[in-house]
C-alpha cells in the first residue's frame, strides 16, 4: 500500500502594501526614489509607481527634485572653486561640447594607431580587408 504523499505549501512572496502617510514621510526627507525605497523595503519600480499613481505624492516628489538641482550647481561650483580635478573634468564632459568632441575619436585614427606598430606582411594581409563595416 502506498503511503499518501504529503502536500507541500508552496511559499509566496509576500508583497508589501505601501500607504501614502508612508510614502509621504519618506519623501518629506528629500530621499531619491532608490533610497525612499529601501527605507519602506519595496523595490525601486513600486516606489515609483505609487508615487506617479497619486498626483499630490508626485507634485511632492517633483518639487523636492526642483530644489536639489540648485544645491548640486553650489556643490559642483564649490568643488570646482576648490580644485577638485575630478569634478572639473566631469563638469567638462557634460557640459562643454568642444570638450566632448576631442574626447570621441575618428575611426581613421584608430586605424592608423593600430597600423604603425604592424610589420608589413601583416599590413599587405589587411589591404584585402573590407574595414568598412
Amino acid at each position: 500500500m502506498a503511503t499518501p504523499k504529503k502536500k507541500i505549501k508552496k511559499k509566496t512572496k509576500q508583497y508589501k502594501k505601501l500607504t501614502i502617510p508612508e510614502v509621504r514621510k519618506v519623501l518629506k526627507k528629500g530621499l531619491s526614489i532608490n533610497e525612499m525605497a529601501r527605507q519602506t523595503n519595496v523595490s525601486w519600480h513600486t516606489m515609483r509607481s505609487f508615487i506617479n499613481k497619486y498626483p499630490k505624492l508626485k507634485e511632492i516628489h517633483d518639487k523636492n527634485r526642483e530644489l536639489i538641482i540648485p544645491i548640486a550647481k553650489d556643490y559642483i561650483k564649490d568643488a570646482i572653486l576648490d580644485g577638485d580635478l575630478g569634478i572639473c573634468k566631469w563638469y567638462l564632459q557634460v557640459m562643454d561640447p568642444e570638450y566632448q568632441d576631442k574626447l570621441k575619436l575618428d575611426g581613421d585614427v584608430d586605424i592608423n594607431i593600430i597600423i604603425k606598430g604592424m610589420a608589413q606582411d601583416k599590413l599587405d594581409k589587411l589591404e584585402d580587408l573590407d574595414l568598412t563595416g
